[in-house]
């Protein structure tokens, strides 16, 4: 091109053998922007250093100068020649300023340069009035896809609608299309110029598909290049060597090599920033002034790191054409001619371990869909670690656990486990049923295809209505979200480890639920009960025997104390060997779906009381021999005509033998997962002919084998310390009133052995603690000496001195120490008092214990904690009687569902007016309700359900 034909040249060229100083940055290529004039004159812009321009001032010359100062007579080179139209048609010699004057700078020649030297440039955007057909869609803005070729041409891909694409068929036209279409003769616009190097320097008219399989011209159709300031920032940049050339990068500045990904609820000076993938820690941000810098976060849009790229211009790291500067640490930079910043597919980013979705208020069903997302990653137990149990647990056909969804990862509610966001295949991105798994259906949509996680668009979210139509949510966003704010994951799988002990540590876990160990959630081996994976309270998590819970010892470790939970780390495993920790480039801890853990072999369906046939399905459940509609079926124990069970739907039924496993029943829970114990949805009862919600029944799980005796092993919950109960008259009351000893270790268990002494003789030995024992040996003379001795009463009005008071102060000693000290004085007396306990048939029951203090209940007993008194506890059949040790406004009632309940009344040294029923030591609550008033008598109670078994834990 010439100035002669008349047309402004597409592109110029400064060149010079020789210049020096800041004006050697305004030497190289410019290219004509489009549409823009300067003072009546068009302009042109580096194609490297985006801050300089050539433009005409107004009055005197040409300047090279920069954005701020465009149009001014200001600048770093000038041309003084105002009778050429264009730079390139003048034969006067340019001048520079040296800070002080201008120079002349006689090599310095600025001539027309070939359309093929241009770069492809970063933004297109293609322009026209309204076309009546697909093609429509293809308007708007172009983004260049670094380092991509196809067909030997550039690519660019639409910033809104990722799934339209500008590319060489390879053949004679370049087409907008379809990603499936990419590079092929295919599309819904095409420009039948094969020799133009990228489509915005063609002259020859755009064809647009019209929808009836031929083409259509459109003469308004143009495409232009656009400043890249208006692209959206890159989701993901890599900071690397794309060439293979030698970088002179050591120490820490090496660090920060790497894949970063885009904040997308933060800037930084105004401008994106970024986060390296591998550690949190490490960002790259914009300084405020001149440069961008790979930096630790202390550092964080300061003028310090590792790595700075000395080009302001630059909207985003990966724009700029500029090398890179690397610090050696002793104050020096150096260059890095080959490290290159380049924006990547999102494809390359790891899928984040959580996404939350909110940031718009949601109403109807897509509500419920709101919320915190695991990431589901972890695949069936392996072989050399496999869950065993009494009969196969089959797993849905549509859990993808270990699967991509339609090739792209899928993540499962945190709270709702039949609730999944995941890729349809085509499309979109949907919030649906674990029953629309992958399907074109659900609550919630995004329509971009083009993300490989949801949480890289920059789309909003859409919700169904539903009555078929999708509203638009401007503020609906999917992000990536903070992993230790997920509740712990209820299963994991430990696999990969070579070294022959770690092999034995394989394999599938449960959470503990309620118990922490230093202070973080712990796991237990479903396969082998005496393995655990636990925090050892300062640098790591071990795999462990029991015998080692918590403490630094184990046959694998995890070195990374930052991560709440071991499935959340990025550092590789360790296997002990004998002698030494040897990396397990292979061992992995993964969260899996609570469907590959087996069904508890009881369950309570447990709360207060309801009115009607629903009433009557609240109770134990035992594990079935069958399953129904694909599910664990449970028969309650005391009514074999009472089942819970799938419905094969949408819901769990507390049903009939009749109504099995169909959609009916007295109580529901409106949720398919694989157990109804793993739900944190409300439960319904069917009362007056409706629905009714039931905010305080629960379904609680009792699994084996027990939890260690451990002090390490705690109730996550600690909650303050409280009071001594305050005396009360007589004794029967003071019997009655439970001991509110809230230490947060479980009391280790009975080891007890048969005594040479005879049961008489054994109390003798307590003299210390019962003055006044002889009396009671001489007035007891019972079969079952040792329950008579217990239930013994000195009627002096106090519990001083009594035996039950003695004797269960000792009992709720926690450590093993003072245990030790308890059972030589009292192991011989309880071995008898036990087994004479052991005589009575138990009962399965409602009891009812009253406490005068409310409040210290109201803070202790939260619902869904494990409780256990560790002494023996007097309660009565009766609940008017358990009133009477309390008052309305400042007591409380337990109602305690119980299993093991000795009625001692025919023993009791007193009147049997009690109806007492005696609960053992070893006797293990969690409470299953709120505190709520009983509308029969206006007395607040609070239900506890016995742990069946001897497990402590909800």
């Amino acid at each position: 091109m010439s100035s002669s034909s008349g047309l402004v040249p597409k592109a110029l060229r400064l060149e010079a053998s020789e210049i020096e100083g800041n004006v050697a940055d305004c030497i190289g290529l410019y290219r004509l922007v489009d549409g823009k004039t300067v003072n009546g004159k068009p302009t042109w812009r580096n194609t490297r250093l985006l801050d300089k321009w050539l433009a005409w001032n107004g009055s005197t010359a040409w300047n090279v100068q920069s954005e701020s100062n465009l149009g001014k007579t200001k600048g770093w080179l000038q041309l003084l020649d105002k009778g050429c139209a264009y730079p390139s048609q003048s034969k006067v010699v340019w001048e520079a300023w040296d800070g002080g004057e201008w120079v002349k700078q006689a090599e310095l020649q600025c001539a027309v340069a070939s359309l093929e030297d241009l770069p492809a440039p970063a933004a297109l955007m293609i322009e026209s009035p309204k076309i009546d057909s697909e093609a429509n869609g293809c308007l708007g803005l172009y983004a260049l896809v670094q380092g991509r070729i196809v067909n030997g041409k550039p690519v660019w891909r639409h910033t809104g609608r990722p799934n339209r694409w500008l590319s060489f068929n390879g053949d004679n036209a370049w087409n907008a299309q379809s990603e499936a279409n990419l590079g092929k003769s295919r599309g819904w616009l095409q420009l039948l110029d094969k020799h133009c190097h990228t489509p915005d320097l063609s002259k020859q008219v755009w064809d647009a598909a019209d929808g009836k399989g031929g083409w259509m011209k459109v003469p308004e159709l143009k495409v232009k290049v656009t400043d890249p300031k208006e692209l959206p920032p890159p989701v993901a940049i890599r900071l690397d060597n794309p060439t293979g050339g030698p970088l002179s990068i050591s120490g820490t500045a090496a660090n920060f090599i790497g894949l970063y990904k885009l904040a997308l609820d933060k800037t930084i000076n105004d401008r994106p920033a970024y986060r390296h993938t591998q550690s949190a820690g490490r960002w790259i941000a914009f300084n405020g002034e001149n440069a961008w810098n790979a930096q630790s976060e202390a550092s964080l849009g300061q003028k310090r790191g590792w790595l700075q790229l000395l080009d302001s211009s630059a909207a985003t790291p990966n724009m700029s054409k500029i090398p890179w500067d690397s610090a050696d640490g002793n104050g020096k930079w150096s260059k890095q001619p080959n490290l290159k910043c380049l924006a990547v597919d999102n494809t390359e980013l790891p899928p984040p371990k959580a996404i939350i979705l909110d940031g718009e208020p949601v109403i109807g069903t897509a509500a419920n869909y709101i919320g915190l997302y695991r990431l589901a990653e972890g695949e069936s137990a392996p072989a050399d670690g496999r869950a065993t149990w009494t009969r196969p647990r089959p797993v849905p056909g549509s859990s993808p656990i270990g699967k991509l969804v339609n090739g792209r990862p899928c993540y499962r509610h945190a709270e709702r486990p039949t609730h999944w966001v995941a890729y349809n295949g085509t499309s979109a991105w949907n919030a649906q049923s674990e029953a629309s798994l992958g399907q074109s259906r659900g609550w919630m949509q995004l329509l971009d295809s083009s993300c490989h996680t949801p949480d890289v668009s920059l789309l909003s979210w859409e919700t169904a209505d539903g009555a078929g139509k999708w509203d638009k949510k401007p503020n609906l966003k999917c992000r990536e979200a903070d992993p230790s704010t997920m509740p712990p994951a209820s299963a994991l799988v430990l696999s990969g480890a070579t070294e022959a002990k770690a092999q034995d540590c394989l394999g599938l876990y449960r959470l503990i639920k309620g118990y922490e160990v230093n202070g973080r959630p712990c796991w237990r081996s479903v396969r082998r009960s005496d393995r655990w994976i636990a925090f050892n309270g300062e640098n790591a998590w071990n795999a462990q025997s029991e015998a080692s819970l918590g403490q630094k010892r184990g046959w694998l470790q995890l070195l990374d104390s930052n991560v709440s939970t071991p499935d959340l780390s990025k550092t590789q495993w360790e296997a002990w060997d004998g002698s030494n920790w040897v990396r397990q480039d292979a061992c992995t801890c993964v969260s899996v779906d609570t469907a590959q853990l087996p069904p508890p072999p009881l369950i309570e369906l447990a709360g207060p009381p309801i009115a009607g046939n629903a009433g009557a399905c609240l109770g134990s459940y035992r594990l079935a021999d069958r399953d129904v509609n694909g599910r664990p079926a449970f028969q309650k124990t005391d009514r074999e005509d009472r089942w819970l069970a799938f419905n094969g739907d949408n819901a769990w039924n507390a049903q009939s033998a009749a109504s099995l496993g169909e959609k009916k029943g007295w109580i529901q829970l409106l949720d398919s997962v694989p157990t109804p114990d793993q739900s944190s949805i409300g439960w319904e009862a069917w009362i007056e002919s409706k629905w009714q919600a039931q905010p305080r029944l629960q379904c609680i799980a009792t699994h084996d084998p027990p939890l260690p005796c451990s002090e390490l092993l705690v109730v996550s919950t600690k909650p303050p310390p409280v009071a001594k109960d305050p005396g009360m008259e007589g004794v029967r009351v003071a019997r009655m009133l439970p001991e509110l000893d809230m230490s947060i270790s479980a009391v280790p268990a009975l080891q007890l052995r048969r005594p040479h002494e005879s049961c008489m003789e054994c109390l003798l030995l307590c003299r210390e603690h019962i003055p006044d024992i002889e009396q009671l040996c001489r007035d007891v003379s019972f079969k079952l000496f040792a329950l008579a001795a217990y239930t013994y009463d000195f009627n002096t009005g106090a519990k001083e001195g009594q035996l039950y008071y003695a004797l269960n102060q000792g009992l709720r000693s926690r450590d093993f120490k003072s245990r030790g000290a308890v059972l030589s004085v009292w192991g011989g007396y309880l071995y008898y008092l036990m087994a004479a306990l052991e005589k009575l048939p138990s009962l399965k029951m409602h009891v009812y214990r009253g406490h005068p203090d409310k409040a210290a209940v109201l803070r202790q007993y939260k619902e869904g904690r494990p409780i256990q008194w560790g002494a023996f506890s007097s309660t009565s059949r009766r609940p008017e009687l358990a009133s009477s040790f309390t008052d309305r406004e400042k007591g409380i009632i337990f109602r305690l569902k119980v299993t093991t309940g000795k009625d001692v009344k025919d023993f009791s040294f007193f009147a049997a007016e009690e109806e007492e029923v005696l609960l053992s030591p070893q006797t293990r609550f969690v409470v299953t309700s709120e505190p709520y008033v009983n509308p029969n008598d206006g007395y607040w109670y609070l239900d506890l359900l016995e742990q069946t078994g001897t497990l402590f834990m909800s």
